[in-house]
């Protein structure tokens, strides 16, 4: 698709290899605003959440009234021995976990 040479000026102040801030960006797309009418603008966030492992420790260990004054890895162990108990022939040499509780790597420490 063609592109008018007021587009391609814009798109020449972006530095692809750049991450901007809101701020930045922000200004970046006030400063390449040139048509006559309200512009659209979409944003897509990525949002990376970084703890320290005392923290996430903390976090899992920690009694929670609504899990019966347990922690989130009691129950979670508890529900994997549950499971394991409820096999029926011989026990699967592996077991797929998905969603975002199988990325802790608390998790993975549990489970083998």
């Amino acid at each position: 698709m063609a592109h008018g040479k007021k587009y391609l000026t814009s798109a020449k102040k972006i530095d692809h290899s750049k991450n901007y801030t809101i701020d930045e960006a922000a200004a970046l797309v006030k400063e390449m605003a040139y048509a006559k009418f309200d512009e659209t603008v979409e944003l897509a966030v990525k949002l990376t959440l970084k703890m320290d492992r005392k923290i996430a420790d903390r976090l899992v260990n920690k009694k929670i009234a609504k899990l019966g004054n347990k922690s989130f890895r009691d129950v979670f162990i508890a529900s994997l021995k549950d499971v394991r108990d409820h096999i029926t022939g011989s026990q699967p040499e592996l077991i797929f976990l998905t969603g975002g509780v199988s990325q802790l790597p608390a998790v993975r420490d549990w489970c083998t």
